[in-house]
């Protein structure tokens, strides 16, 4: 009971707008005031040790990753690769879409910045090429959906730092399916533009697209070459997820730099919204640890797994009731609050029903991604309405068709567990 009020009245701040941080942190610290006056001192230390963490440094530098990436124009440079190479498909500013939010995804991490990026360069492509506004919308905000799969995931980071599973286990288990969903969109944009063929296909995505084929591809070669830094330290023992992270930022900054591809404005720009977006991340992260502390002491885990297989003993059970928990969850918060929210609740209860960790960290990640996509919360959504200057209703109507393609993963990720813990069993993780 006690529990269910501390959640209650966390949704009710989040209902009257309190910032989630805060909305957190008031029932929690009440609680412990009326319960236990003589915990506030561990209270406090909890929140600050959250942060006490080097895994956990790869989140802001992952962050800056993503900025500088989307500051330097690094996306249009792989549309213009990527087009060359897609240019006699039908359909190929489509395909273009999906493989470029694929690659750029291994280097941001991050749906909203692949959004962001992804969005500014192919919704104005698509509009020129005569795709309908509705389908080039669902399928910009869908591919983003591969960046918090793939590595570097910042969901990911922050799903091992909480569980305690190695972070370069995460992120090898979000391959497959984030290879799923690319090759699902791509199947999707294989049939729609054989129902709905675009007016025009030799369309100039950039203004460099116009160059010789080996230029486009030169250009492109420093952007490709940034998740072989990262991917590749960490899967090779060369380096740990937190220094890739730092090897990757400093990577893309001298490129850019050098290239002349972003002016210092530019850089400081991404500096800022790096800061910003880690400090709101952080004090989440520190409010999470001490509603985790709180359940911890009401025995929250243990009360909801008695209830559940009280229910049945049927680990397919549980996940099915944990996707849709966490799909109606990702309509109202933001994935990583509600990530560090429910992850120190439903973990136990995975454990207990044997279910492999990064199995159920992918799953958990997919179904908080997908509420990026969902409203009324739904960032990808806005940011690809602002983007493209469109409805935010007509982009949500665009992504019910490819959306279809994430359920799809969805399943096979909850009841397959060979697509996450194949590969990382295979590198020997």
């Amino acid at each position: 009971m006690t529990i269910a009020l501390i959640v209650l009245a966390i949704f009710i701040l989040l209902f009257l707008r309190v910032p989630i941080a805060f909305a957190i942190l008031l029932p929690c610290v009440t609680y412990v005031m009326v319960e236990s006056p003589a915990s506030a001192g561990t209270m406090l230390q909890r929140f600050t040790s959250t942060l006490d963490s080097f895994p956990l440094l790869a989140v802001p530098l992952f962050i800056l990753v993503g900025y500088v990436a989307e500051q330097s124009g690094m996306a249009a440079r792989l549309i213009d690769a990527i087009t060359l190479v897609t240019k006699r498909l039908k359909g190929n500013i489509g395909y273009a879409n999906v493989l470029g939010s694929f690659t750029f995804s291994w280097m941001s991490g991050s749906a909203t910045a692949d959004a962001a990026a992804m969005g500014s360069v192919m919704m104005p492509a698509m509009k020129r090429a005569g795709y309908k506004p509705g389908f080039s919308a669902g399928l910009t905000a869908t591919s983003t959906m591969i960046g918090p799969l793939i590595p570097p995931s910042i969901g990911a980071v922050l799903f091992g730092v909480l569980s305690g599973t190695s972070i370069a286990t995460m992120f090898v288990a979000g391959i497959v399916p984030g290879l799923l969903v690319t090759i699902g969109l791509l199947a999707y944009v294989f049939f729609y533009v054989r129902k709905n063929p675009p007016a025009e296909e030799d369309i100039e995505v950039s203004e460099s697209s116009d160059l010789p084929g080996w230029r486009i591809l030169l250009r492109a070669l420093p952007v490709l070459l940034a998740p072989v830094v990262i991917l590749g330290g960490i899967l090779a023992g060369i380096m740990t997820p937190t220094e890739a992270a730092g090897v990757g930022a400093l990577y893309l900054i001298v490129v850019a730099t050098i290239g002349r591809w972003m002016s210092f404005s530019g850089l400081r720009t991404a500096l800022e919204r790096s800061v910003t977006t880690t400090g709101r991340v952080m004090i989440i992260a520190s409010a999470g640890g001490i509603l985790a502390y709180v359940m911890a002491r009401e025995g929250a885990s243990r009360t909801l797994t008695d209830v559940l297989q009280s229910l049945s003993t049927n680990p397919w059970v549980f996940i099915l009731l944990v996707n849709i928990f966490l799909l109606l969850l990702g309509m109202f918060l933001e994935s990583t609050a509600a990530l560090l929210i429910t992850v120190p609740l439903l973990l136990p209860i995975a454990s207990a029903y044997d279910i492999d960790p990064a199995q159920f960290g992918i799953i958990v990640l997919l179904n908080l991604s997908m509420g990026l996509l969902t409203p009324p919360v739904g960032l990808v959504l806005h940011v690809i309405s602002d983007v493209g200057n469109m409805d935010f209703w007509q982009v949500v109507r665009g992504v019910l068709a490819p959306g279809a393609v994430l359920l799809a993963v969805l399943m096979m990720v909850s009841y397959i567990p060979l697509v996450t813990t194949g590969l990382p069993r295979a590198l020997g993780m």
